[in-house]
């Protein structure tokens, strides 16, 4: 989760918004639930003028529970996280028919996402 949040920059993750999955008969955590609550994602907020330099604008937004996206997220991978974020270092959106955003915008946030798993990657 940590690691996903630092890719897409999601400034709301608090101690509300993840949870566990329990076995009901015994109590024990059996695993992570799903991710949910991503609205605060994908420079939901950037203005036009914050895009134009999409990492300083990163640098300032506030986390909820932690300092730093990506030494947060460094501290917390799994070789198996690892193997998924060499597949981002290319990412690119897929449009949908009828809901995007501008491609500038969208080429934008593409770069962001490939250099952030870049840096997650780097030793």
């Amino acid at each position: 989760m940590f690691v996903f949040d630092a890719v897409i920059c999601n400034t709301d993750r608090h101690f509300g918004n993840y949870g566990v999955l329990v076995d009901n008969k015994t109590n024990i955590i059996k695993g992570v639930a799903p991710i949910f609550d991503n609205g605060l994602s994908l420079f939901h907020y950037a203005m036009d003028d914050d895009l134009k330099d999409i990492k300083a604008y990163a640098k300032t937004r506030a986390l909820a529970t932690y300092p730093d996206f990506t030494q947060f997220a460094k501290k917390t991978m799994s070789k198996r996280q690892k193997d998924m974020l060499r597949k981002l270092l290319e990412f690119k959106f897929k449009k949908h028919l009828r809901y995007n955003l501008d491609d500038k915008h969208l080429k934008i946030i593409e770069k962001f996402i490939n250099d952030i798993a870049k840096e997650l990657l780097s030793e």
